[in-house]
């Protein structure tokens, strides 16, 4: 496996920060590509094999369990939930499970998910369970093992123990290198992990694009208080049949539900396509990818999870990204500049080449035409000049930045407002095309065939406002039920889907401005007093307000001058804002 190269030099696919402040809005340090903590990557790294279909690794059993007593005392957990968290949280967890000598407090761990075939992932490897193994460190494996009643060793250097937390199940250790303690609730499943061959996960992470590349990926789990490893090209293997089967089941569900609603045959044939893509994208991201980490790391100000892909040279996902200009020194082009500051629920920037862009979308307009439903309904031509059109606004794409502000105080519904800043290669051009999409009464028809549940009705007023000398045309969205009747019932779900839509832009729909910014095209949601005036105000200033909001500034420091695109999500935000909709759904449903 190798990360995707260009010029030598391996490239990230995305690095992701989700963050969770406590009581702040500042996030705590990088989600992965380096930390500030330093240091060699965790040695348990070269106990996984390089085949195990994912991995949980800690890098300091201490340094994590005092960071999350520290965050529960925040939080006060124990108050409010009654979870206890004592300062001592390793030693507290290994009295608990009966050992009290041995233990390696500053060595790192792992939970390791052996590889699986197929047909034993519906029973997770059989009946005791996944094919997982612990592996805990330790400074006198005698003396550990002296606590939980250890057998006789079998022939496999394999004992049985007593573990009192466990109850009757049986669990069986062996010890790793002197260091370490692997435990199993499955004899088998322990005797295959210590008779593993081939490299261990340090080399095969070390060897994911060049030594420059493969050092920044070890140090993913020298910076993070906790990295899960996924094997994508194992994950693929043995999910795939199920992918296959879990589309074969919802396309029936489709088609049940269209013939329950009445719907047109090109309706059901272009959402059983769109359902298609959706299937085959992520299959290809399995196909594709060489490897996945997901990371988490406290600190004072809360908790940061983290996302980084790498993708096979070569590979389909991997030419897209060789695609891609590299960056210079410093990952300048990947900053918030431009965006207005302020409190805000996401924000994104990402390097895009239009051309690699271009060439999915015609591949999905080509076997969107292949159907023989699409390709003979009397819209077909207008399908066909819709991808076109999709393709050309694609192909002129070079970089997209996007920001959804905080809704206003006191506003429940609308969390759909915030600004996009594209870096194009003919702001003009693209502002008309994109246009075309809402103004065009023909492609806002096809664009209603792809969402039938929802009649959505467009009206542009062009140049509608004029902002320090900036003309920014008006496209107001309505969204409604279609109309029931006997032969054409209310399609399933279509109550929810809008009261969704009325949760993310407001009663009123969604409302946009659109216009062109020296050479960038900036776009904004939401009609609010100051929101348009301060999207233009940033753009043109190319303002650094937002990189400089506490939460973005803690992570930006540790992102990879390699990446290609940063996400940033505060996730105390989101779950308040989920809670509200729950809420609202409830109350709407009369369960609440």
């Amino acid at each position: 496996m190798r990360m995707i190269g260009c010029k030598g030099v391996g490239r990230i696919v995305l690095a992701a920060a989700v963050m969770a402040a406590a009581g702040t809005s500042r996030a705590g340090a990088a989600p992965g590509m380096a930390g500030d903590t330093g240091g060699s990557a965790p040695a348990v790294l070269s106990q996984i094999p390089s085949d195990a279909t994912a991995a949980v690794v800690i890098g300091n059993l201490k340094s994590l369990g005092t960071k999350i007593s520290n965050l529960g005392t925040r939080l006060n957990l124990t108050q409010r939930f009654g979870i206890p968290l004592p300062p001592d949280l390793v030693g507290f967890a290994s009295r608990n499970l009966g050992i009290t000598k041995g233990l390696d407090p500053n060595g790192s761990a792992a939970l390791v998910l052996l590889g699986m075939t197929p047909e034993e992932l519906p029973t997770m490897g059989g009946p005791n369970g996944p094919p997982i193994v612990f592996l805990i460190p330790t400074t006198d494996a005698n003396g550990m093992l002296s606590d939980v009643s250890p057998g006789a060793k079998d022939a496999d250097g394999i004992e049985e123990v007593t573990i009192p937390a466990m109850g009757d199940r049986k669990t069986f250790t062996a010890v790793v290198a002197d260091k370490w303690v692997a435990f199993s609730h499955n004899h088998d499943v322990l005797d295959k992990y210590m008779k593993r061959q081939g490299e261990g996960l340090d080399k095969t992470v070390a060897g994911l694009g060049g030594s420059a590349t493969g050092a920044a990926a070890l140090q993913v789990f020298s910076g993070n208080d906790a990295v899960v490893w996924w094997n994508l090209p194992a994950i693929s293997t043995v999910v795939s049949p199920y992918l296959d089967r879990a589309q074969e089941q919802v396309s029936e569900g489709m088609d049940l539900a269209n013939m329950s609603a009445n719907q047109p045959a090109i309706t059901a044939a272009m959402q059983k396509a769109m359902f298609s893509v959706y299937f085959q994208s992520f299959r290809a991201v399995l196909h594709d990818g060489a490897g996945a980490m997901t990371t988490l790391r406290l600190s004072d100000a809360g908790v940061t999870f983290g996302n980084i892909a790498v993708m096979k040279e070569g590979s389909e996902a991997g030419k897209v990204i060789a695609a891609l200009p590299l960056p210079g020194s410093s990952a300048k082009d990947l900053t918030l500049n431009g965006l207005p500051g302020g409190g805000f629920l996401a924000a994104a920037v990402a390097r895009l080449d239009g051309a690699a862009l271009a060439g999915p979308i015609g591949s999905f307009g080509d076997s969107l035409m292949q159907d023989q439903v699409i390709s003979k309904d009397p819209d077909a031509p207008q399908i066909q000049r819709m991808i076109t059109l999709a393709k050309d606004l694609a192909s002129m794409q070079r970089g997209l930045k996007m920001v959804l502000l905080d809704p206003p105080a006191g506003v429940k519904s609308g969390f759909g407002r915030g600004a996009f800043l594209s870096d194009v290669t003919d702001p003009a051009k693209s502002v008309q095309l994109s246009l075309s999409l809402y103004d065009d009464k023909q492609l806002v028809a096809v664009l209603q065939k792809f969402s039938p549940t929802i009649v959505m009705t467009p009206t542009i007023v062009r140049d509608a406002v004029t902002i320090k000398g900036v003309k920014l045309t008006k496209v107001q969205m309505e969204y409604k039920l279609p109309e029931a009747t006997a032969d054409h019932p209310a399609p399933p779900g279509a109550e929810m889907g809008l009261d969704m839509i009325k949760h993310m832009y407001g009663p009123d729909g969604m409302t946009m401005y659109v216009g062109v910014v020296g050479k960038r095209v900036l776009t904004v949601i939401g009609a609010e007093p100051g929101v348009l005036e301060g999207a233009v105000a940033a753009a043109q200033a190319d303002s650094d307000e937002l990189d400089a909001v506490p939460a973005v500034a803690a992570e930006k420091r540790e992102i990879s001058k390699d990446a290609i695109g940063v996400a940033y999500a505060p996730m105390g935000k989101w779950a308040a804002l989920f809670g509200d909709m729950l809420t609202a759904q409830l109350q709407m449903s009369g369960e609440l």
